[in-house]
C-alpha cells in the first residue's frame, strides 16, 4: 500500500476483512502493523484514519458461521500499546532475536539454504571462526531475508556469509 492515501488504504483494508468473511475460516497477517499506520518516532505522527480502521475492523466479530485470525507483527510493541491496538489481540508471542550460534544453525538448517550436509558444515564452521565467542543479534526476519538473499546468488555460502557477516 506504499503510496496510497490514507482514503485508499482504509478502503483496502476494509475490502480484505470483508473479502475474508466470505470464507468459513480465513487468516489476514498484517506485516510490519506500524508502516501501515505510517507511525514515526520523529514527532510521534501516525494516520489515525488507518488506525480506527483497524480498532473496528480486528474488535468486530466476523458474521455467524464465519472464523477469523489476524496476525500482526511489529516491532514497536509499546507503540501499539500506547495507540491501544495492542489490546485488541486475544494473544501476544514475543519472538527473541537469535544469538547463538546453535540457534542461528536451526534457522539456516530449517530454511533449507543448501542440498547437502557438507555445505552446512563447511558454513557453520566458517561461521563458528567468524562468530567465535563474540555476541551478535539478528531478528528472524532479517535472517530469513539473508537466506532468501543467498538463495539467489550461485555462490549461496560466499553470499551468505558476507552478509551475515556484515549484519552481526
Amino acid at each position: 500500500m506504499v503510496g496510497f492515501t490514507d482514503s485508499q488504504k482504509v478502503a483496502a483494508i476494509t475490502k480484505i476483512f470483508h473479502d475474508a468473511y466470505k470464507s468459513s475460516l480465513s487468516l489476514v497477517v498484517v506485516d510490519d502493523i506500524e508502516r501501515l499506520l505510517e507511525w514515526v518516532p520523529i514527532g510521534a505522527r501516525f494516520s489515525n484514519a488507518v488506525l480506527q480502521t483497524l480498532l473496528v475492523l480486528i474488535k468486530k466479530h466476523p458474521p455467524a458461521g464465519r472464523r477469523l485470525l489476524v496476525i500482526a507483527t511489529t516491532s514497536e510493541r509499546d507503540v501499539l500499546a500506547q495507540m491501544d491496538l495492542a489490546a485488541v489481540f486475544s494473544s501476544e508471542i514475543y519472538v527473541e532475536s537469535i544469538s547463538t550460534v546453535e540457534a542461528l544453525q536451526k534457522v539456516v538448517r530449517h530454511a533449507r539454504l543448501f542440498d547437502g550436509a557438507s555445505e552446512y558444515d563447511d558454513l557453520f564452521a566458517a561461521l563458528g571462526d567468524y562468530l567465535g565467542s563474540r555476541s551478535f543479534s539478528i531478528g528472524v526476519k532479517k535472517l530469513l531475508l539473508l537466506i532468501e538473499t543467498a538463495r539467489q546468488d550461485p555462490d549461496r555460502h560466499s553470499r551468505f556469509m558476507a552478509d551475515i557477516c556484515a549484519a552481526c
